[in-house]
């Protein structure tokens, strides 16, 4: 018996076609040829889609920070319109860290709410905490934090924070 019997042999069929195979084509390494070009606009494209990228994320942070500003700005007029009562703990607190009331007050004026800390789902009043850098004198500085609690009625001062100085105080 013959070894090799195939039934289709010399016959065309759909994957036998009798035309040579394709060959690779092998790029020139000095540059020459009708595809020189492309990767000099490859690179091109890649960086201009990478500024418009970045441009991009530049104005959605602006974006961001413009809200942001805007919704720091109403919350604190809105613990702005209700009258403040201070705690007893407030009350030692900004005693021993000498800060006054003013500065409360200014606190709400010029402080951005800080998101990370507060607590605005609290039930039945939100907890707000708020960062401000006061100008004390003439060219001295003040950072301080307070957390206020945003009832329907009033605003609760809980706590004063002087974040410059680690001030001793002895309140319950």
């Amino acid at each position: 018996m013959p070894k090799d019997i195939n039934p289709f042999r010399g016959k065309r069929t759909l994957g036998n076609s009798n035309k040579a195979p394709r060959r690779s084509r092998k790029r020139n390494s000095k540059g020459s040829g009708k595809n020189s070009g492309k990767n000099s606009w490859g690179l091109l494209g890649l960086a201009v889609s990478i500024t418009a990228a970045w441009l991009f994320g530049a104005w959605q942070i602006g974006e961001h920070r413009t809200k942001k500003k805007q919704y720091d700005k109403l919350t604190l007029a809105g613990l702005l319109s209700k009258p403040l009562k201070y705690t007893e703990h407030a009350l030692c607190r900004m005693d021993c860290r000498h800060i006054p009331e003013k500065e409360v007050v200014a606190t709400l004026n010029e402080g951005t709410v800080n998101d990370r800390k507060s607590n605005m789902r609290q039930f039945p009043c939100p907890k707000y905490v708020v960062d401000a850098t006061l100008q004390v004198g003439v060219k001295a500085k003040k950072s301080v934090q307070a957390v206020f609690s945003a009832c329907p009625t009033q605003t609760d001062v809980i706590t004063v924070i002087d974040k410059d100085t680690d001030w001793e105080c002895y309140c319950p």
